[in-house]
């Protein structure tokens, strides 16, 4: 059985600077991203983002979101996914947001530590997930974007196999709850 998580993934920005936290769980364990994660029964994907970016920065308050992208992340099997309590085969689709408008200052939490702002123009790439270049450019760009990431892990470290950018993205996977 295959099955697909939803989640939330928010970057938030200060004029050319973003906010790139070191994630200590899950499958981004030790590697620069968003505030994000899995949407609860009930709520809409944007009310993810607004509270998965809230309980994991410390307490930001996210004043507006821009919709970017969906990047669907396929896993070979639940030994593929660290961190990730799932049964079976999974894809974890991520909703990708840009937040330029938010109030608070974010801070090291259970969930993250060292939540560093880099110019846009010096993204660590080295230090985010595999594959994560390709569409995280787009994002820099202000492009609306689905991207595709196929994932394997090897000798206990995660690579990708392929990764796909889509330019024109899904209209569907864009509307607004």
């Amino acid at each position: 059985m295959h099955v697909t998580t939803v989640c939330s993934l928010v970057y938030l920005f200060s004029g050319n600077v973003v906010c790139l936290p070191k994630s200590l769980s899950g499958p981004t364990k030790g590697r620069r991203s968003g505030y994000g994660g899995k949407q609860e029964s009930g709520e809409t994907i944007r009310e993810c983002a607004i509270r998965e970016t809230k309980e994991e920065s410390g307490g930001i308050r996210v004043l507006e979101l821009d919709k970017r992208g969906v990047v669907t992340f396929h896993w070979g099997s639940k030994q593929d996914v660290p961190g990730l309590s799932v049964e079976r085969c999974t894809d974890v689709e991520v909703h990708v947001y840009r937040s330029d408008l938010w109030e608070g200052i974010p801070i090291a939490t259970d969930v993250f530590s060292d939540p560093s702002f880099f110019p846009v123009d010096e993204i660590p790439y080295h230090e985010m997930m595999p594959c994560e270049e390709l569409w995280f450019a787009q994002l820099l760009a202000g492009n609306e974007f689905t991207a595709e990431m196929h994932f394997r892990k090897c000798d206990g470290k995660i690579f990708c196999r392929e990764g796909h950018l889509h330019k024109r993205a899904r209209h569907d996977l864009f509307a607004k709850p």
